[in-house]
């Protein structure tokens, strides 16, 4: 029976045969270390190795400003607390955690539906996915194009 379980996981998760399912198992061990990442620090102490580059360069804050306490305070339950350090850490969190799950779902339902149809499945993914990314970084994207075209070195004014 632990054969069985074994074998059916690596044909979920370790198919090398498959790009899909292997690039899939790829981006879940990124969010999870992502997720990992959040827990290791606290969003009570200021030891969090990677620090925003806007606010080095700036001196000012900016949207990303207080999104890795945020999503660590998240991720310890304390949801108004996350809300405080960054409004928009649940929306980026949330983001990570429905692909996460999308990416489970997909490698699992191509194992086990033989039927369907696997462009469309792929092509299903990739329109979902990109649609979540718009939806859930819209505010982030809205900024930085409204940066970038405000700016006398954006990539507006470079283009013409």
């Amino acid at each position: 029976m632990a054969s069985l379980i074994t074998n059916n996981l690596k044909n979920i998760f370790l198919d090398y045969k498959d790009p899909y399912k292997l690039t899939n198992s790829i981006l879940m061990v990124i969010i999870i270390g992502f997720f990992a990442y959040f827990l290791v620090f606290s969003p009570y102490t200021w030891d969090y190795p990677i620090h925003s580059a806007n606010d080095r360069i700036t001196g000012g804050s900016s949207l990303s400003t207080g999104l890795s306490r945020g999503i660590s305070a998240l991720l310890r339950g304390n949801f108004a607390e996350a809300r405080l350090y960054n409004p928009y850490s649940v929306r980026v969190a949330g983001f990570f955690l429905l692909q996460l799950f999308f990416r489970i779902f997909y490698n699992y339902f191509l194992t086990s539906v033989e039927t369907m149809d696997r462009k469309t499945v792929i092509k299903t993914d990739i329109i979902i996915s990109v649609g979540l990314f718009l939806v859930f970084f819209e505010p982030f994207l809205t900024e930085t194009f409204r940066l970038a075209h405000s700016s006398n070195h954006g990539l507006f004014t470079m283009l013409g």
